[in-house]
């Protein structure tokens, strides 16, 4: 069975003055009567057992995560020393999931603050991304097909088809592009690229070719 790991740090201005510093918007009630960790949580909970969920974040939240998801076992929640951003966090974190399942262990790693519309189409995508990465052994980055350009996301551009698993099209990446003029924007709303959604799947030879110190 794979695991997953939620990352849930943050320093509260996305929604200032509701979030906070010590209350992010991880924490907040903004889609339904639960917060939207618990909601993340309990999500991907239907595909992964609760051993086998983790969550990432910095030493001010833990006891909150810890008490918002109080189905998880404490040492699943995983704190940061400090703050360093995306990559070294999820190196930190794989690490410790990895020292605990496994070295062959296949994880997704998700935000703790999406909303997701449709909840069944969601988990038929992942689990077919489950299967793929098991199989071929590499890293998936999901995205979704824009309908206007948007300067405030970045885009992926994808290059041929490399298959389907439970219905899920698996397409290459060429490249990643961090959000682009409004005139490459439109380019990649009429291709077939993606903006780009920061939920990935990997195992662990990905893993560590991505995370390899430089020589």
């Amino acid at each position: 069975m794979p695991s997953a790991l939620i990352m849930a740090g943050g320093m509260g201005t996305r929604f200032w003055p509701a979030s906070r510093k010590d209350n992010p918007k991880q924490f907040l009630k903004l889609i339904s009567d639960k917060t939207m960790i618990r909601e993340t949580a309990e999500r991907i909970s239907q595909l992964v057992d609760n051993d086998r969920l983790f969550v990432v974040t910095t030493a001010n939240l833990s006891n909150k995560e810890t008490k918002e998801l109080d189905f998880l076992q404490q040492e699943n929640i995983i704190i940061e020393p400090e703050r360093r951003n995306t990559a070294p966090c999820i190196a930190l974190a794989m690490a410790a999931i990895r020292s605990r399942l496994g070295e062959d262990e296949v994880t997704a790693i998700l935000p703790a603050d999406h909303k997701i519309g449709d909840v069944k189409q969601y988990l038929s995508v992942l689990k077919g991304v489950f299967e793929y990465i098991k199989e071929n052994g590499d890293v998936a980055t999901f995205g979704i097909k824009p309908n206007r350009p948007d300067t405030g996301y970045g885009y992926i551009e994808t290059g041929p088809k490399l298959g389907n698993s439970s219905d899920v099209e698996i397409r290459s990446g060429i490249r990643f592009v961090e959000k682009p003029d409004e005139e490459r924007a439109r380019h990649y709303v009429d291709s077939v690229s993606l903006e780009q959604r920061h939920v990935c799947i990997e195992d662990r030879y990905v893993h560590a070719a991505v995370f390899k110190a430089p020589s």
